[in-house]
C-alpha cells in the first residue's frame, strides 16, 4: 500500500472510530449521571446495583442508545439540505418533524418514512443551534405561514423531539400558533428543563437550564383548549434530568419503558402511538 492509500485509510479511519468514541463516552456519562438521579430519588434502587438482571437490562437498552445516537450523527451530512413541501393533495393532513438539540432533519428520516405510509404529508425542519429559542421558534412560524401561502388546508401538526418538543409548545403557547395546530406532540422534551445542561457546549442549551427565564415563561403560559397536547417519555430518559420531567400535566403522558432518550425517536412503540395520536387527530375549532 502506497504512502497516498495509507494515508486516505486513515483519515477515513479516524473519522469513523473518533465520533464512535466520543459517542460511546458521552452515553456512558448520561447513564452515570441517570443512575445518580434516579437512585437519589428511590434509594432503594441502590440495592439492585449487583443484580446480573438489572445490569442486562440496563446494558441492552444503551447499548441501543448508543447505537441510535451514533447514527444520527452519522446520517447528518443528509439533512444538510431543505425539505421541499410535498405537491399533491393539499387538504390531507400535515405533520412538521422538528429535531432535538446539535441534531438535524436527517435524525427524522426513519420516522419521516414511517409517518408517510399513513398517507400524511410530512416536512422534516432544520434548526441551527447556535440561534436562540425565539429564533427558532420563529423558523416554525415561517413554515406554518408558507403552507398557508402555497394553498395547504389541511389539519398540522408538530412533533418534536427534545429540544424540538419545546420549541414546538413555545409556538403553541406563546407566538400564536394554537390558531393554526391541530395538535401538539412532544417526545422526550424536557418540560421543566434538564440537569445535564452545564455540560453542553451552546448557548441555546443554557435556556434549557431548569429554572431559566424560557422554561419558566414557557410552563407559566396556559395551554390552549383547542390544541391537542401528547408527551411522549421514557422513565430511562439519559438526558432529560433528574427522571420524570419529561412529563407535562397539561398533557396526555404515554409512557414508553426500555428506552433511552435518543432511542426514543426511532422507537417501534413511539411510531405506533404516534400514527394512532395522527389518526385520530383532534378536531380543531
Amino acid at each position: 500500500m502506497d504512502n497516498a492509500s495509507l494515508l486516505l485509510t486513515s483519515t477515513v479511519l479516524v473519522f469513523l472510530i473518533a465520533p464512535a468514541i466520543f459517542i460511546g463516552v458521552c452515553v456512558l456519562f448520561s447513564g452515570v449521571l441517570f443512575w445518580y438521579e434516579r437512585a437519589n430519588q428511590k434509594p432503594e434502587l441502590i440495592a439492585q446495583r449487583f443484580r446480573l438482571s438489572h445490569w442486562y437490562r440496563i446494558l441492552k437498552i444503551y447499548a441501543l442508545e448508543y447505537f441510535a445516537t451514533l447514527a444520527s450523527l452519522l446520517i447528518y451530512p443528509l439533512g444538510l439540505h431543505s425539505s421541499k413541501h410535498p405537491q399533491s393533495n393539499k387538504e390531507h393532513p400535515i405533520v412538521l418533524l422538528i429535531h432535538g438539540l446539535y441534531l438535524n432533519r436527517a435524525s427524522s428520516f426513519y420516522l419521516k418514512k414511517h409517518l408517510e405510509q399513513r398517507d400524511y404529508h410530512v416536512i422534516t425542519l432544520n434548526l441551527p443551534p447556535w440561534k436562540e429559542v425565539e429564533t427558532l421558534t420563529e423558523c416554525i412560524d415561517q413554515a406554518v405561514s408558507a403552507l398557508r401561502q402555497e394553498g395547504f388546508t389541511g389539519p398540522i401538526d408538530l412533533v418534536g423531539h427534545s429540544l424540538g418538543g419545546l420549541i414546538a409548545r413555545n409556538y403553541v403557547q406563546r407566538r400564536g400558533g394554537d390558531k393554526y395546530i391541530r395538535q401538539c406532540i412532544t417526545v422526550g422534551a424536557p418540560h421543566f428543563g434538564s440537569k445535564i445542561v452545564p455540560f453542553s457546549i451552546s448557548k441555546l442549551a443554557r435556556q434549557l437550564a431548569p429554572g431559566s427565564p424560557f422554561i419558566e415563561q414557557l410552563n407559566q403560559a396556559k395551554w390552549p383548549e383547542s390544541v391537542g397536547f401528547y408527551s411522549i417519555f421514557t422513565p430511562l430518559d439519559n438526558i432529560v434530568l433528574p427522571p420524570g420531567r419529561s412529563k407535562h400535566p397539561a398533557a396526555r403522558n404515554i409512557e414508553i419503558a426500555n428506552s433511552g432518550h435518543m432511542t426514543l425517536w426511532y422507537h417501534p412503540h413511539t411510531i405506533r402511538h404516534l400514527r394512532q395520536i395522527l389518526t385520530n387527530g383532534k378536531t380543531h375549532d
